[in-house]
């Protein structure tokens, strides 16, 4: 007994020594920091279709279908990305052909999104439609201006570096290390926990527990 009051004595006045206030605190915060940066950059199209609706000019019918079709661009290039890093996404759209059945994608739109040989991810295909439709606009001066057409591009720009922050988040998590260290020093400190918090009940000892002897 007079050995295990000094072994947790010696602990608990070590004890300091363990960081666990800023492993948590960091930790805490690098978990809560990508949390609030995930939530900030979800694409919402709302943004981009009010410059789409304002910046291309005309009510016919021909325009409308433009409109249409440059806001459904970017809402296919957000379900395209989605699909790749939310289950439950990938649930909803499984494949290609749920796309189409849901509208975001025409059946003449699937057989060229498959022409095209890519390795990699083909995110980019929707949105370079958008762009062509944009540049054919101003083209046909339904866009009045070079300054109107850059901004529609800015919007375009912002809203898929929104999504490729969310895209870049699933590909790169923490680093396996980090959460290693925190895990193996949590449970170190829980383990010393449970010898320095013991009642210790020789009187020669130099901590003694006092509420032992109070209570007795």
């Amino acid at each position: 007994m007079r050995q295990f009051s000094k072994l947790a004595h010696f602990m608990e006045q070590r004890m300091e020594n363990i960081p666990l206030t800023f492993l948590l605190g960091f930790f805490v915060t690098i978990v809560v920091d990508r949390w609030r940066n995930i939530f900030a950059n979800i694409g919402f199209v709302d943004s981009v279709a009010f410059y789409i609706s304002n910046y291309v000019l005309g009510t016919d019918e021909e325009t409308r279908v433009i409109k249409r079709n440059m806001v459904r661009y970017l809402c296919l290039t957000q379900v395209l990305i989605l699909r790749d890093i939310s289950i439950k996404v990938r649930k909803r759209f499984p494949n290609l052909d749920a796309v189409v059945d849901a509208g975001f994608m025409l059946p003449h739109e699937k057989e060229k999104f498959d022409e095209i040989e890519n390795d990699f991810a083909k995110y980019w295909i929707p949105l370079n439609w958008t762009f062509a439709l944009a540049t054919e606009c101003r083209l046909q001066d339904k866009i009045k201006g070079d300054v109107l057409l850059n901004g529609l591009f800015n919007e375009i720009r912002m809203f898929y570096g929104n999504l490729q922050t969310l895209r870049n988040y699933d590909w790169v998590p923490i680093p396996l290390a980090y959460p290693q260290v925190v895990f193996v020093v949590v449970r170190l400190y829980f383990v010393l926990c449970v010898v320095t918090r013991q009642f210790i009940i020789n009187e020669d000892a130099d901590n003694l527990t006092n509420r032992f002897f109070e209570t007795a």
